[in-house]
This record gives C-alpha cells, structure tokens and sequence, in this order.
C-alpha cells in the first residue's frame, strides 16, 4: 500500500513551528508516507486525484482533509460579513449590533494582529464564557471587556513513539510528546471508569501492535 499526503502550502502543521513541522515531514517519511508539499489538488474522481499543474495519480480511497468554515446560513441573516464570518468587535459583538454577539466558527473576531481566532473548539469555548459574562456586565451597565483567547498550546500524533507538542515556547517531539498526548487525553476523559477502559485498551493496542481504531467515547 502507498500512502501519500497532498499538502497545498510549503510545510505540513503550519499552526506548529518550522522546526516542527520538519520534524513531523521526517518522521511520515521513515513510516513510508510519501509527503507532497505546494501541490494543490484540483479535482477528485473515482480512483484518480488531479492536480492543478496537470499531473494526475492513482487512488483507491481519498480522505479530503480541506479545513473548516462558518455555517452558510449566516448569510441569511441580514449581518455584516467579513472573509465569510460574521463581523464583530473586540467584544464579540456584532458590528452594529450591539445585543447580538458571535462566537465560534461563525465569529470574524480578530486578534491583536489582524488574525482571525481558528476553527478550533478551545477558541469556542472561551468565547462562549466571555459572553455570558459580557452579558451579565451589559445588563449591569458595567464596561464591556475585549476577548482575548488563552492559546494553551498544539499537539499532533504521528504514530508510534511520534508525536509533536508545542505550548508556548515549550515544544516537544518523539517519544515525550506522544505520552504528553496520550496523558492529555485520559486527563480530558470523564469519569474514571472510561479512563480505566481506555487505558487498558490502549496498553493492549501498545503491547500487541493492534491497528484497530481507537474511539474516546462518553459511557453514557
């Protein structure tokens, strides 16, 4: 079987450091994967993947890994858009209106370089408990506060033994980061049962080379 991953941009992980990034090319490169960089894929058929230069390989299954966007539905709102998310202030609220906020994907908040928050769930939540908190202030007629996201950092496994973190200036690669994940994880679990059960099927998966998938699930 050969694997190959398509990577339009110049590095895979461009959310990590340079130096992660390579790190993370290396190690797909000595599990055989074939790592494509600044090739864009221009269309997908049945068994075939054609690129924008023309070249054209072979596929028997595709996994298209494009990225995230806001609801569409946002558009029939009547709100101001901006690069297809909704237009807020600093605050979260909507621009011109100001008893409307916007959080998660679907917010165009920016931060104090121009970026837009990522797609990502931590980013969500924090906006979700600033806003009550901005509405809770709003009602008392207190000042309403800027968002600023807390980024408690990234982390990414590669496979066996290969994993990359990277929170703040601490950044971590190889055997480390993979128990970093794997602690990280049972640590986000809830309740102690489903911690148990997962821990012994991942020992089982480690200690036997089990490629089966691995699920974290709720119990209830």
């Amino acid at each position: 079987m050969d694997i190959r991953i398509i990577e339009a941009g110049p590095r895979l992980l461009p959310s990590f450091s340079q130096s992660l990034s390579d790190r993370t090319a290396r190690d797909l490169k000595r599990l055989g994967v074939d790592v494509i960089l600044n090739t864009a894929v221009q269309s997908v058929a049945p068994r075939k993947i054609t690129f924008t230069n023309g070249e054209v390989v072979g596929s028997e299954i595709t996994i298209w890994a494009a990225g995230v966007q806001g609801e569409p539905a946002i558009e029939q709102l009547n709100l101001p858009i901006s690069q297809k998310r909704i237009d807020c202030l600093e605050t979260l609220q909507v621009k011109g209106h100001p008893h409307i906020w916007a959080i998660g994907d679907n917010a165009g908040a920016v931060d104090a370089k121009g970026n837009l928050y990522p797609m990502v769930a931590p980013v969500a939540m924090q906006q979700a408990r600033h806003v009550a908190k901005q509405i809770q202030a709003l009602s008392a007629g207190r000042e309403l506060a800027p968002f600023k996201y807390r980024d408690k950092g990234s982390m990414a496994t590669i496979g066996r033994h290969k994993a990359v973190v990277e929170v703040g200036p601490l950044k971590m690669a190889g055997i480390p980061a993979w128990y970093a994940w794997l602690w990280l994880h049972l640590i986000y679990l809830l309740g102690g049962r489903n911690k148990i059960g997962t821990m012994a099927d991942w020992t089982w998966n480690y200690l036997t080379y089990d490629r089966g998938n691995r699920h974290i699930m709720d119990g209830n």
